[in-house]
């Protein structure tokens, strides 16, 4: 079984795929790194003990207080402006900033973090009060009620959240959100388009399929082989990006809180879940691995269908962009965007918790998050099942 293991892997990871794969891999992962994480790098002339220092390490419930605070240092200031400009005054074209001295810049950059903070904190509340007094809405129907009182009590329920420095959880957040579907799902597809194809296309599938271990343990190690396939993948791919985030803005930050993401402290503003940011990071994982699996059974069923390799290549290309359009125009509105039901939007995952949707099913409200896992899981196994089924038959039809 070992040696069949090590020979399906073989042909997976064949030489020419391989090498197309991970320079394709490579290129996604330093255009992500490039234009999300070293932007604000060179904005602060790559110093990273003054991104770090101006971040505020505050409790929820220091921040209302601290944020009033530093209003009104940052009004002392610009009442006074001998005290923070240089020796020159701004020329044309040049602002107070510009000769602002240093002490002073990364002082106002601390206090526009605790003011942030606040507002951030302010407009959670003003959320959550809106929906409160949405309650009064006569025109609400029995389910619109029965979630918008789910999400009040989440919303309600948060505790003390925690702000600080989290860029290294932020940028693999953003990373999720933004290249992980297409990278993640062309890897898949490239890989596993083929598994069955290939012996069906080169006519040795008959001779395979009868030798000793052929009634079930090829099938099965196909099966295994491409499981191992995907983990490799999903791992190396994710693993290389972690890195490169991590050791340049360090992995600290795990205990602070979602709701105040690095550079954008609006990414999860309407969202009524309290995780911390490795909490957070770590469902992605999970969820979006999820997405990879059920993504791969697929592939499975379509090359164990399919006689050409180039037709099963463009169907299942076909067959995962199409959902991915349809989750990336539906993005923008308020209720969850439809593609979260398909494989492209669980390999995203982020925009299940970036806000709060859900049906109501025998009187109760239920998350779309679990709702579109119990979808993928039913689904998994049925491609699965008539994968399975499918190579026995070409077998017995053998």
């Amino acid at each position: 079984m070992k040696t069949l293991l090590y020979y399906e892997l073989k042909k997976i990871f064949g030489l020419r795929r391989t090498l197309i794969l991970s320079g394709a891999a490579l290129l996604v992962c330093l255009a992500s790194y490039w234009f999300t994480c070293i932007p604000t790098l060179a904005y602060n002339q790559f110093d990273l003990q003054r991104i770090r220092a101006r971040e505020s390490s505050l409790s929820s419930d220091r921040i209302p207080a601290e944020a009033e605070a530093a209003e009104e240092r940052r009004e002392e200031i610009i009442n006074d402006p001998a005290s923070y400009i240089g020796d020159v005054l701004p020329g044309e074209g040049e602002s107070l900033w510009d000769t602002m001295k240093p002490e002073r810049q990364e002082e106002c950059e601390r206090l526009e973090n605790v003011i942030t903070a606040g507002f951030v904190l302010r407009n959670y509340d003003s959320y959550t009060d809106e929906l409160i007094t949405k309650r009064d809405d006569p025109s609400l129907t029995g389910n619109q009620r029965l979630l918008l009182e789910k999400e009040i009590a989440m919303r309600q329920n948060a505790g003390i959240l925690t702000d600080g420095y989290n860029a290294f959880y932020y940028y693999m957040i953003l990373f999720f959100n933004n290249f992980a579907p297409v990278l993640l799902g062309f890897v898949i597809i490239v890989l596993l388009s083929p598994v069955f194809t290939r012996e069906i296309t080169a006519g040795t599938d008959a001779l395979i399929l009868s030798s000793r271990r052929g009634k079930r343990g090829v099938i099965l190690i196909k099966f295994l082989a491409s499981l191992l396939a995907v983990t490799n993948a999903f791992a190396c791919i994710i693993g290389f990006y972690a890195c490169l985030v991590g050791f340049t803005y360090g992995f600290e930050g795990g205990s602070t809180s979602s709701l105040f993401s690095f550079t954008d402290s609006f990414l999860f503003s309407e969202s009524p879940f309290h995780f911390t940011m490795a909490q957070l990071l770590g469902i992605l994982l999970a969820v979006s691995y999820a997405g990879c699996l059920g993504l791969a059974s697929f592939m499975l069923f379509i090359s164990s269908h399919v006689r050409s390799g180039t037709a099963s290549v463009i169907l299942s290309f076909t067959a995962y962009t199409v959902p991915l359009l349809i989750y990336f125009s539906t993005n923008g509105r308020e209720s969850l965007p439809l593609g979260v039901y398909f494989y492209s939007g669980l390999i995203q995952a982020v925009s299940l918790f970036r806000r709060f949707d859900g049906w109501v099913l025998w009187g109760k409200p239920v998350w779309t998050g679990y709702l579109a896992l119990g979808i993928l899981a039913v689904l998994t196994l049925l491609w699965v099942l008539l994968s399975f089924r499918r190579s026995r038959r070409q077998q017995v039809g053998n």
